[in-house]
């Protein structure tokens, strides 16, 4: 999934594993549901007709786009967190509080993800800023056009 930015599999795993702690032991919003909408983003992307119309970086960012779509969601909808001025409606000024929410809680992650490839494993030149800079485009776009 990382391969587009030659992320090494430790750290693939480990990202894998902080994405799903973040996720909360909600009835639907949780992590198998994250996984679920990663899978069928990757069975889609994996058909010819359809794969064939997207760059390794872009097939990168829709799968890691799927699977944090709903990161950290409280189990409440836009419309509760802001009617109950939920700390989350206060922090994103009642726009779009969830999927700011979770572009945020994928940031975080991700900046994690980074500091331990550059850290760890000193693979600067690994993360071209330039595939950074496009990931974390595509990412918010696509959490803004929603999933």
């Amino acid at each position: 999934m990382l391969k587009a930015l030659n992320v090494p599999p430790s750290i693939t795993a480990n990202f894998l594993k902080d994405v799903s702690e973040g996720y909360l032991p909600n009835p639907y919003h949780n992590s198998i549901h994250g996984a679920d909408v990663a899978n069928s983003v990757g069975y889609f992307l994996s058909n010819q007709e359809f794969g064939a119309h997207f760059s390794q970086l872009e097939t990168s960012c829709l799968i890691l786009a799927a699977l944090v779509h709903d990161v950290g969601h409280p189990g409440f909808n836009n419309a509760f967190l802001i009617a109950t001025k939920s700390t989350e409606a206060l922090l994103y000024n009642d726009q779009s509080v969830l999927e700011n929410l979770h572009t945020a809680y994928f940031f975080k992650i991700l900046q994690k993800v980074f500091l331990k490839v550059f850290i760890k494993s000193n693979l600067i030149q690994s993360l071209h800023p330039i595939s950074c800079r496009i990931l974390m485009k595509r990412i918010i776009n696509i959490s803004e056009n929603s999933l």
